[in-house]
């Protein structure tokens, strides 16, 4: 870990493939977490193999949809059946009916993600088996007919209780990422609402604020 990589060209030349190639391979990694890049200072590696790897925050969902395009699923299916999320009044109207999924993600066989997922019903039945073991906002979004209006991302941090400890392989109380994505349509009604949990040692927040861009000084 924090092994420097070469330039571009020099890993073009070395493997014989077009620069282009190294670029999106490299731009897969970071999105998988194993690769960070640094401005003005490089590309490094942020994990190793076998180990449980960090995930980048998505603050778009454009950036998750590549993600999900980029990276094999594996998820376990634990349990599904009929329930209604529950919702404040500013995250929208509920549909008639939701499909409950609740799901196990893994990479390499180790345990990233715990998940509870609702999707309208009526949605659910149109591709089920898809929506059991792959990425079921990959399939909404693509789904022809959908209409996603607005797409929400909160974020909290908490502690794992038993049985999400359990699941991720974590102890008991260990720190945790609790992410909710809130999918509406133009009407209002939330068609897809998502809660997962990952172990606090998964997520990294990289965020980008401009050091290089002084705010101005007002003269007294």
């Amino acid at each position: 870990m924090g092994d420097r990589l070469p330039s571009h060209d020099v890993l073009a030349e070395e493997y014989s493939v077009a620069r282009v190639t190294v670029r999106q391979a490299i731009n897969l990694l970071e999105i998988d977490g194993v690769l960070t890049s640094r401005r003005g200072r490089g590309t490094f590696v942020a994990a190793q193999p076998g180990l449980r790897r960090r995930m980048l925050l998505h603050p778009t969902l454009e950036s998750l949809l590549t993600m999900m395009r980029a990276r094999p699923h594996e998820v376990e299916l634990i349990d599904e059946g009929e329930a209604t999320p529950q919702l404040d009044g500013e995250e929208g109207r509920l549909a008639p009916g939701y499909k409950f999924l609740r799901r196990l993600e893994k990479r390499e066989l180790i345990p990233f993600d715990l998940h509870t997922l609702y999707i309208d019903w009526r949605l659910f039945d149109r591709a089920s088996d898809r929506f059991r073991r792959g990425y079921v906002i990959r399939e909404l979004v693509e789904m022809p007919g959908v209409q996603l209006a607005t797409a929400r991302q909160i974020i909290t941090f908490g502690t794992a209780d038993s049985e999400a400890a359990a699941r991720l392989g974590i102890a008991t109380n260990s720190p945790v990422a609790m992410i909710r994505r809130i999918f509406r349509d133009p009407e209002g009604v939330v068609f897809f609402l998502g809660d997962y949990i990952y172990p606090g040692d998964v997520v990294q927040i990289d965020m980008d604020m401009n050091c290089n861009e002084r705010p101005s000084r007002k003269k007294k």
